[in-house]
């Protein structure tokens, strides 16, 4: 086994060459090689039996002479117990993420009264854009905790839904799962355009319009007494920086 990870992490060290490497995580911390090598050895020795990693980046940032890697693991099943041997690091890009540092793609949907709303009906403040669908449970677990961020920060952030699914069909999951956001809909195809996959998504952008940063859900975490819980404050650092900008 020992081997093996020194075997892993030779390759992983070799994957990209000729510039500092960085490594955006989940949570938004950036390991150097160093501290990645050293996460990396401590979560192979705790991987479950029946399950393989994936060691993913899915985009990257040229920042001067540094790149910074968007970095994941992603956990598959398998029969029996994985060779570390075999692992290989995948380098595949999410196409959502090409979007990020540029001007968010033009929309132009309806809300629940009908109105039209565009993407330019944005400019001039930061925005929280969640895209969400009724079929989806993890998407309507986070409402409570969207909302709290709507309550925080006011009118300081433009907060938009966009659901793929029809005005009526919203209104009926809204009457027993209430989320205070300006509420798109019919927003199947833009999502297409956008190319996001998963969902829940959410988009933030800046007053200008341009994408500033891209997350999934809000990410859970562990308190003190080992309970999971929806860490809102990872959404608060984002929006905290967008409205100092």
């Amino acid at each position: 086994m020992k081997n093996a990870i020194i075997f892993y992490f030779l390759l992983f060290s070799s994957f990209c060459f000729g510039q500092t490497n960085y490594y955006k995580m989940y949570n938004d911390s950036i390991y150097d090689q160093k501290r990645l090598d050293k996460f990396l050895k401590t979560f192979l020795q705790n991987v479950r039996p029946g399950y393989k990693p994936t060691p993913t980046i899915f985009h990257k940032q040229v920042l001067g002479d540094s790149v910074i890697n968007y970095f994941t693991i992603i956990m598959s099943k398998v029969d029996g117990q994985f060779d570390p041997k075999s692992m290989k690091i995948v380098y595949e890009q999410d196409p959502l993420y090409l979007i990020l540092d540029k001007k968010l793609p033009e929309f132009k949907l309806k809300d629940l009264n009908d109105k039209l709303f565009n993407s330019d009906d944005l400019i001039g403040k930061p925005s929280l854009i969640n895209f969400w669908s009724i079929q989806c449970a993890p998407c309507i677990e986070e409402f409570p905790e969207l909302d709290k961020l709507k309550n925080k920060y006011g009118d300081k952030v433009n907060f938009i839904s966009i659901s793929e699914n029809s005005k009526s069909q919203v209104l009926e999951l809204l009457k027993r799962k209430p989320f205070n956001y300006n509420h798109l809909v019919d927003g199947y195809n833009y999502k297409n355009i956008l190319k996001i996959g998963s969902i829940p998504k959410n988009i933030f952008l800046d007053k200008d319009g341009k994408v500033f940063e891209i997350k999934g859900g809000i990410p859970y975490e562990l308190d003190k007494n080992g309970k999971p819980f929806l860490a809102r404050y990872q959404f608060e650092k984002i929006l905290d920086e967008l409205t100092k900008l």
